[in-house]
């Protein structure tokens, strides 16, 4: 009876000592599984469906930003148009963007998380190449791991769990059984993982802003102590508050703008000054995030472009232009209707009082008529307290202080119109009509209004010597030459001078 036991015993024990042999292999197993597991990945290539890579690294090359994981494809797109040439080597990775970190921490974590066990190969494993999806992994003291997987799930595969090859340094390759969404992760596609925006500032956290336009003037808003923004450059505009409206709106055209296509530190070998320039600070930062966008002359191409207006519907036609992000720190192609519609985007800024606190303490006017003949008329006005004279006949007059009020509320429709040759350019072909010259305690204020020919006439004002032209609506033309000042003759003549201006605007061509 005792020997039973003791058989018993020993018959338990043994089974013990080899499910403690059995555990301790299979542990050491997986612990041995060519699995990275390093928190110190610097790389990751996927080759399959799609090939791209994240790199830990920033492939222009040319700047300071480390540790900033990137995605790179080689020649992943179209050649860029003649005149581009390349800068790197062409061994390397020419597109690439930022990586998505929220997208990339998700594989990151998996990696580090996952506890493959190893398993005996799939049988149905494919071998053609074009069926493998393969994973090369390196870490900062260069030891490389290699994942291959089918490059679409296999039928046998079990929901939750996916068969992986692996190996480590070149080694034998161990089938380990992995979390599915391994898998689901490493064939998204490169969008998946790209953050193509080319602004990270978001849009209720600029302090200032500015816009470069195609004549070299640069509007600088800045944000007052209320939240509201206001022009801090050019000097003509000094601290007139810009509607909330169209800034809301502007800003929120920018911050959301980003690319379709991935990024390349190909250039041309000289680039011109830019056609349009914006750039952005975020508050208490003193380095700016930029775009800018150049026109790229087509060759044997020595002038300037047709136009500027981007509300044409040829805007850009057969033209190339070329934008750089200092966010990506690289170039793209940005196709003709993008820059078209980001211009009109920013023109919402131009819709706003172009003489705001200017037409003050005038003390004296001339005003120049032309007619149809383009012959001349020429007016004095001066103040005497609170009261107007034709300064010529010394007679009272009246209306001058609304027509000051209505040109000092004057809306721009339009912030400029193309620097070009006199033969080309609208605002320099049109036709006189009225020329305001006024005598302020700051200075004189001189304003050129002038209109275009064709079935609906357009207007512009220059203010000033200086371009740029602004273009002004007929409606707001059409109210100042009502306004015209009269003799105070009464109520009746008064009108007879408002039907003759509104007969004047009729007959121009």
């Amino acid at each position: 009876m005792k020997r039973r036991y003791l058989f018993l015993f020993l018959g338990a024990a043994v089974l013990l000592l080899a499910g403690l042999f059995m555990k301790s292999r299979i542990s050491g197993m997986i612990s041995q599984a060519p699995w990275p597991s390093s928190q110190n990945i610097t790389a990751i290539r996927i080759k399959g469906i799609f090939t791209y890579s994240l790199v830990r690294e920033n492939p222009a090359k040319n700047d300071a930003k480390g540790k900033t994981w990137f995605v790179t494809q080689k020649n992943a797109q179209a050649p860029l148009p003649p005149g581009l040439q390349s800068n790197i080597d062409q061994n390397c990775d020419q597109y690439y963007a930022l990586a998505d970190v929220g997208h990339l921490q998700r594989l990151l974590a998996l990696l580090q998380s996952a506890r493959p066990v190893p398993v005996e190969p799939p049988t149905t494993f494919p071998e053609a190449p074009d069926k493998l999806m393969r994973v090369s992994l390196r870490d900062d003291n260069s030891h490389e791991w290699l994942l291959e997987l089918a490059a679409r799930p296999l039928a046998e595969e079990k929901k939750d769990m996916l068969t992986v090859l692996a190996s480590y340094d070149g080694g034998e390759p161990i089938a380990l059984e992995v979390e599915s969404r391994f898998g689901e992760l490493v064939r998204k596609p490169v969008n998946w993982y790209t953050d193509l925006r080319l602004f990270s500032i978001r849009q209720d956290n600029i302090s200032r802003f500015e816009i470069l336009w195609p004549l070299g003037e640069t509007w600088s808003i800045e944000r007052n102590r209320d939240g509201a923004f206001a022009f801090a450059k050019p000097e003509r505009l000094l601290w007139a508050e810009v509607p909330q409206a169209s800034t809301e709106y502007v800003l929120h055209s920018i911050t959301t703008l980003q690319n379709a296509e991935l990024f390349t530190n190909i250039k041309p070998m000289q680039l011109s000054s830019p056609y349009i320039g914006i750039r952005l600070w975020a508050k208490g930062d003193d380095i700016s995030q930029e775009l800018l966008i150049y026109r790229l002359k087509s060759e044997g191409e020595d002038d300037e472009p047709a136009h500027n207006d981007f509300s044409r519907a040829d805007f850009g036609w057969g033209e190339i232009f070329l934008a750089y992000s200092s966010r990506q720190n690289g170039f793209f192609i940005i196709p003709a209707d993008r820059v078209a519609a980001l211009g009109k985007s920013l023109s919402a800024l131009r819709s706003r009082p172009l003489l705001q606190g200017v037409l003050k303490d005038v003390g004296a006017a001339t005003l120049t008529v032309w007619d149809r003949s383009g012959r001349t008329r020429h007016f004095s006005f001066m103040r005497r307290g609170d009261s107007w004279y034709d300064a010529m006949e010394n007679t009272p007059i009246v209306g001058m202080e609304t027509l000051i009020w209505r040109l000092g509320a004057m809306q721009g429709e339009s912030d400029f119109l193309e620097n070009a040759d006199a033969l080309s350019d609208p605002a320099r072909r049109a036709l006189p009509l009225v020329r305001w010259e006024f005598a302020t305690q700051n200075g004189p204020v001189v304003l050129e209004f002038r209109t275009g020919n064709g079935s609906r006439p357009r207007y512009w004002v220059l203010i000033g010597d200086k371009e740029p032209w602004y273009a002004v609506s007929s409606t707001f033309v059409s109210e100042m030459l009502s306004h015209l000042p009269a003799p105070d003759a009464g109520a009746k003549a008064r009108e007879n001078a408002a039907r003759e201006a509104e007969r004047y605007m009729q007959v121009q061509p």
